[in-house]
């Protein structure tokens, strides 16, 4: 399972965490943003953890990206 986490908003100095929101093999997610995002620049962060959740991989920087 796929956790994003952190999305950093500079902007508003906040950062959200999504929880088991997509298994790997779907390649894409969309999720919804908190709306006073709208239009900020977020930095993007993703991990996944195994379904006993024992073992986690590296975060990885995603990007920058504008909440739309």
């Amino acid at each position: 399972m796929a956790n994003a986490a952190p999305r950093n908003n500079p902007a508003k100095e906040q950062f959200i965490t999504f929880q088991d929101v997509v298994v790997r093999a779907a390649r894409e997610i969309s999720l919804q943003m908190p709306k006073d995002f709208a239009n900020d620049a977020v930095h993007c962060y993703m991990h996944y953890v195994n379904a006993y959740s024992n073992a986690v991989s590296t975060s990885v920087y995603v990007g920058e990206i504008v909440v739309v």
